[in-house]
């Protein structure tokens, strides 16, 4: 019976070609003996260097940077992002993260590999955004407005015309250009989660917020109203734009996951 469990438990991974054409998966650290790590969104380079060798790390790259239409909604995004994690992990259990608004793509994520029969391990959330149209709880944090089109009148003619410039491109070329993708990212995530109706989520979450975020009085910065049960909260260092780009902040970041992965180990 014991030998069983185990073998359940047992994550099945399969090696990732050198030259596999990924359009999101980035393999940051492929190999390792514990159950991969993908994070949506956020770079995971640093992260790497100090969370240890048998902790395979995989960051997925988000929708519309590489200049092809991104998905128009959460769900689809979410599918396309599992399409790639489950060539290299097919099964589970699952450890899943996000960074900002890729914590509503993992959220999802997380949903739909459970409605598919698979355990999910935890789902992490660095510094998770959530715009203000989902987080309306009672707690909820007026900082907490994920990126949306400007309200100035200037400001909204320029968001306006980069929007009908993306869209001519992609009509005509098929791609957007690279100067004008991170707008892509932000406009379409941005109206992707505006319609996205989450469900209520009964596996472990555990939030890593940024110690700019340390007066919120929601310490789960949000995310624990679609949440049955607790949601592990815990401090790390930097604020919500840099704790993934600067180096200084990666030893104390990795310690912080690296603890909340061996938990369930």
């Amino acid at each position: 019976m014991e030998t069983s469990r185990r073998a359940e438990s047992t994550p099945t991974t399969q090696p990732v070609p050198a030259q596999q054409p990924w359009r999101y998966l980035l393999p940051v650290q492929p190999v390792g003996k514990c159950t991969p790590l993908f994070c949506a969104h956020g770079t995971l380079r640093y992260i790497a260097r100090h969370i240890g060798k048998d902790q395979p790390l995989y960051g997925l790259r988000p929708h519309g940077m590489g200049g092809v239409p991104a998905p128009r909604t959460l769900e689809e995004m979410a599918r396309r992002y599992l399409e790639e994690v489950r060539a290299v992990q097919p099964h589970g259990p699952y450890r899943l993260g996000g960074y900002s608004a890729g914590g509503v793509a993992a959220f999802e994520m997380a949903h739909q590999l459970v409605d598919a029969g698979e355990n999910v391990e935890v789902l992490i959330l660095l510094d998770p955004t959530l715009p203000r149209d989902l987080s309306n709880g009672p707690n909820r944090n007026p900082r907490a407005a994920w990126w949306h089109p400007p309200r100035h009148v200037t400001a909204r003619a320029r968001w306006l015309t980069k929007r009908v410039i993306v869209e001519t491109a992609l009509r005509v070329r098929g791609r957007v250009p690279r100067r004008l993708r991170r707008f892509h990212y932000l406009s379409t995530c941005d109206s992707a989660i505006r319609q996205f109706n989450p469900r209520q989520y009964t596996g472990r979450v555990v939030v890593l917020r940024t110690r700019s975020e340390a007066s919120n009085l929601d310490p789960t910065l949000g995310c624990g109203q679609f949440v049955t049960g607790n949601v592990e909260s815990h401090e790390v260092p930097g604020d919500h734009h840099d704790m993934l780009l600067d180096a200084a902040y990666a030893p104390d970041l990795a310690r912080v996951l690296l603890a909340c992965l061996n938990a369930n180990a």
